[in-house]
């Protein structure tokens, strides 16, 4: 019953919130759309412009859908519209497990490109991403193997972190490693 996307579709997500309220997020190369009953709403931060090989990546944390791009910082949305997490990095993959977003094959000013890096945000916070042992944010990368992460998903409390030639199990283990990946 929705109309056509205006554009070709780059990703998309169906996620709920704390009391079980569902949403349709699909991200196009220039925009982030949520579905309604009869129509698209374009809940955008910006216009955006993705790299030609761009995809969104979506994860539901509480009340908020948080979307990433490597061309964008974390997209936050909790109503209205989507609004950029400043500190995030970038990140070609999300997955929310626990307490944590987890980012991966990610980009930031510190660290710059780097495809073998994941982050978690803030323990109970997906705004906050400054690594900070109280907080148990933190930073990590996984150089066993070579080549860029390739995809990452929920496993019970655990989160699974593949590269082309590997697998990595991550388990929650608390401050100041928070994620021991085996």
């Amino acid at each position: 019953g929705l109309p056509a996307l205006p554009d070709e579709a780059r990703g998309a997500f169906v996620g709920a919130d704390l009391l079980g309220v569902r949403r349709l997020i699909v991200g196009t190369p220039t925009a982030l759309f949520q579905a309604g009953t009869a129509a698209w709403t374009d809940v955008s931060a910006e216009p955006y412009a993705l790299g030609q090989d761009d995809r969104w990546s979506m994860a539901q944390f509480g009340n908020a859908t948080l979307a990433a791009t490597p061309t964008y910082d974390i997209q936050r949305y909790a109503s209205g519209t989507f609004a950029a997490i400043t500190d995030a990095p970038r990140a070609k993959i999300l997955v929310s497990v626990k307490a944590f977003v987890l980012a991966f094959d990610t980009t930031d000013p510190t660290y710059g490109d780097s495809p073998d890096r994941w982050w978690c945000c803030a323990y109970m916070d997906e705004t906050d991403w400054t690594p900070n042992v109280a907080t148990q944010c933190t930073t990590g990368r996984l150089v066993e193997s070579g080549g860029r992460f390739t995809a990452a998903a929920r496993f019970g409390d655990d989160v699974v972190a593949y590269k082309r030639n590997a697998m990595w199990l991550g388990r929650y283990v608390g401050a100041p490693s928070v994620w021991d990946f085996l």
